[in-house]
């Protein structure tokens, strides 16, 4: 680690403020200092750096999706979402959850079942609450594949014509999340 700013006596303590050389990784700063009044003072500290753990990124579309209600109930939401963390190749948990406009008897999500069973992801579907959850550590590269056919579904063919909003949340392997919304 470097130290990026003078050291300022503070109401008797000191501030110090490093950059991190490293990524994913702790790491020690070290640095020596004299005691004012004490000859042949020089003394080494040791201090631990610990990593800052951002959030995951989540890239969605920036226009809405539409669905064409009538002879086509499937759309895909995936194809257009992307995960990435620079801190981390790995994630817990994605839920994904249909919020505004959510209708229980008609809507669902749902992802490729096939994709599943080369990971460690597990799914589940709470169809009274429109909520899909992946769950298993795994890559950010597993779970961009099943994201990549995250779909959605209604059962009628002519549902109602109201606004469905998607909350996407991702946990990393560390707890972190991070939540994005699509229309």
């Amino acid at each position: 680690a470097t130290l990026i700013d003078d050291l300022a006596l503070t109401n008797g303590s000191y501030t110090f403020i490093f950059t991190p050389d490293f990524n994913e990784t702790n790491a020690e700063a070290y640095f020596t200092y004299d005691i004012v009044g004490i000859t042949d003072s020089e003394y080494t500290a040791t201090i631990p750096v610990a990593t800052v753990n951002d959030a995951m990124e989540i890239d969605t579309p920036a226009e809405a999706i539409e669905y064409l209600a009538a002879g086509s109930n499937n759309i895909n939401l995936g194809s257009t979402l992307s995960l990435s963390d620079e801190e981390s190749n790995d994630i817990n948990r994605v839920i994904i959850h249909i919020g505004e406009g959510f209708n229980g008897a008609e809507d669902a999500l749902f992802v490729d079942e096939d994709l599943l069973a080369g990971s460690d992801v597990e799914q589940s579907y709470d169809a009274s609450r429109g909520i899909l959850t992946l769950q298993g550590r795994d890559t950010i590269e597993v779970y961009n594949t099943l994201l990549d056919t995250l779909g959605y579904s209604n059962s009628n063919d002519y549902p109602e014509l109201v606004d469905r909003t998607v909350a996407i949340t991702v946990y990393d392997n560390a707890g972190k999340a991070s939540t994005e919304s699509l229309t």
